[in-house]
């Protein structure tokens, strides 16, 4: 269906799969709503045009690998959706639990998905991880919520207070740096925990700029 597109489970690069506890099969939907922005493409004039187009398609590879690692093993699956419209229509009719992970952020592991489970377990109305901008990189509820999904890309502040108004409990899984920026590839360049391949495509790019300057 338009702007979305269901991935097959077994990714051979995927960490192996989590099943949810309880509460149905769990569905992974990489969400570009939750990407963070770019004012006037920084990230481009740091590393060159197809440098960072490059880097891009990586980082959603990544996304993509942990959204088939994360999802129940013959629930909904794993999907890709560029809009919050989008995601809702493919999810129409899930009853289980469901996942929205952003596109840019290098630091997705099984620890956190196994962390999202655990929380979804112990009966939370919503878990979330912020980025270091106090924004959500990923967003998990109980079941489909159109009134959370409608948040997403939005300020943590504006979770509680909706999360505080239900008196629901809500979890906070840990932070991550988004590589959405020309300061968050100086930063994740700089990590030694930066997966390889991002790792290569940004020594790559940042080598290219020096030789030109």
């Amino acid at each position: 269906m338009p702007g979305t597109e269901q991935r097959p489970h077994g990714d051979p690069d995927a960490a192996g799969a989590v099943t949810a506890a309880g509460g149905g099969p769990l569905a992974v939907v990489v969400l570009d709503a939750l990407a963070g922005a770019d004012p006037g493409d920084s990230l481009a004039a740091l590393l060159g045009p197809v440098a960072a187009s490059a880097l891009r398609r990586e980082l959603l590879r990544g996304a993509r690998r942990w959204a088939a690692a994360t999802a129940t093993p013959g629930g909904p699956g794993a999907f890709e959706a560029n809009t919050t419209d989008a995601a809702l229509t493919a999810l129409h009719g899930h009853c289980g639990p469901v996942v929205f992970v952003a596109p840019d952020v290098p630091g997705l592991d099984h620890a956190l998905g196994a962390a999202v489970l655990g929380d979804l377990a112990d009966g939370v109305g919503l878990t979330f991880a912020p980025t270091f901008d106090a924004t959500p990189y990923l967003m998990a509820t109980p079941t489909l919520d159109a009134e959370f999904l409608a948040l997403a890309g939005g300020h943590r502040d504006e979770l509680f207070r909706t999360v505080g108004g239900r008196g629901a409990p809500v979890g906070m899984l840990r932070s991550e740096r988004r590589l959405a920026t020309a300061a968050d590839a100086r930063a994740v360049a700089a990590d030694p925990s930066t997966p390889l391949e991002l790792g290569v495509l940004l020594a790559a790019g940042l080598d290219v700029r020096i030789r030109r300057a």
